[in-house]
């Protein structure tokens, strides 16, 4: 990921939580690792206690699906 990170050309990461071959909690700690890339967690999980977590691992902010995408304009 952090090569992805430092070769490509990101200005915003919209990471969703339920990936097939990895927790987007997971690859959220290995964006902030390397990056503070702006991220956004967009998930059906849409707990009070999810979004706290996800806050404090280091997303900037949280979208509970579904949602309009007006929001991310």
């Amino acid at each position: 990921m952090s090569q992805i990170i430092r070769h490509q050309n990101i200005d915003l990461v919209l990471l969703d939580l339920m990936l097939p071959y990895k927790s987007g909690d997971q690859l959220l700690k290995e964006i902030r690792s390397c990056s503070d890339l702006p991220v956004i967690v967009i998930s059906a999980r849409g707990t009070t206690q999810n979004k706290i977590d996800l806050l404090r691992l280091g997303a900037d902010d949280y979208i509970t699906k579904p949602f309009d995408p007006v929001i991310i304009i």
